[in-house]
């Protein structure tokens, strides 16, 4: 038996009328009159005597409406609780996401979702192994491409780009080969596509280390262990070096004397912005010597500068209203 139609039927039975029924539900009234049809044609008997003005409950009609008003009146009261409890989220929400995802981005935006969702409990594992959701309990598994799997619902919910990087002053070798570091799960017969100045080449990576997590893999590209191919959400946050400015590849001199425009990509970055909360940007030439070296003059790689090679230099801030310093900021309006 079908219980919305059955639902229906004691409706109409209780308002006296399909109209009535209608207008109480806001509902079509040829809805309703379909609706118990079918539970009479189910049924095999007559429940409701039509009348051009009046509606009479036929003998079986009213032994059904006896019988089911009180225990379908129970089933609408509880799917009318559940109903407004579901409309709260809350419970447990386990969700399993890549280690540098989850360490960039992840703990930022579980804050923001505590304090949007209080009554939801959320669980935030951070692990670059293929989960599976239901083996390992997960409600939200997070994956960086995917291979397609029909058991699963998927959504894109961010896109970055893979740049091939290296240590300071490293460079590309002329060869295809290129000593690399790596992630463990890299194919043997993996291929390196990188789009450079002069167009595209292809690398065949030869690991030299072999790291089961991307920010291993960034440690030992620090170090000097060769080339990796890793996300650019990586290396977004590290210094932007303005002899890099215009080419990764073919590093050139800041003119001296010249207002000289640099653009700094803070994609990775995101911030919650409330009423009173103000922007600060702070210049600085140097971070030497609690990060960098800037020797003041023009040396091939700046890790490899001499004694003679640092002199005291003077440094002017230019500003006119043609070279405006500016922070664009691209907004998105948060609803919880």
């Amino acid at each position: 038996m079908d219980l919305h139609a059955l639902r229906d039927f004691n409706l109409v039975a209780i308002h006296g009328g399909f109209g009535r029924a209608a207008r109480a539900t806001r509902r079509p009234k040829a809805s309703l009159s379909r609706k118990i049809g079918e539970l009479e044609q189910s049924l095999g008997v007559r429940l409701i005597d039509r009348g051009t003005r009046t509606l009479r409950l036929t003998d079986d009609g009213v032994a059904l409406h006896e019988a089911t008003r009180g225990p379908l009146h129970d089933i609408v009261e509880a799917e009318l609780a559940v109903g407004s409890s579901a409309s709260v989220p809350q419970g447990r929400l386990r969700v399993s996401a890549p280690i540098v995802l989850s360490h960039v981005a992840l703990a930022a935006i579980g804050a923001e979702f505590a304090r949007a969702y209080p009554a939801v409990e959320l669980e935030i594992v951070a692990e670059d192994r293929k989960a599976d959701p239901v083996e390992d309990g997960f409600d939200v598994v997070i994956r960086v491409n995917p291979s397609p799997d029909e058991r699963l619902v998927g959504r894109r919910i961010l896109e970055d780009e893979q740049l091939l990087v290296g240590a300071p002053g490293a460079r590309l070798p002329d060869s295809e080969e290129i000593q690399a570091v790596a992630l463990n799960s890299m194919p043997a017969d993996a291929m390196w596509h990188v789009q450079t100045d002069q167009g595209p080449r292809i690398f065949r990576p030869r690991p030299r280390l072999r790291f089961s997590s991307f920010l291993m893999v960034r440690e030992a590209l620090l170090a000097g262990a060769g080339f990796g191919l890793v996300p650019q959400l990586m290396v977004a946050g590290d210094i932007l070096r303005g002899r890099y400015r215009q080419s990764w590849e073919h590093p050139r001199a800041i003119p001296a004397n010249t207002p000289t425009a640099v653009s700094v990509d803070l994609h990775s970055q995101a911030y919650t912005f409330r009423r009173g909360h103000r922007i600060m940007v702070q210049v600085q030439s140097t971070w030497f010597p609690l990060y960098d070296r800037n020797p003041q003059t023009w040396v091939p790689n700046i890790f490899l500068a001499r004694a003679s090679d640092y002199q005291a230099q003077t440094h002017r801030v230019f500003h006119d209203s043609a070279h405006l310093s500016y922070v664009e900021l691209p907004t998105s309006r948060f609803q919880p």
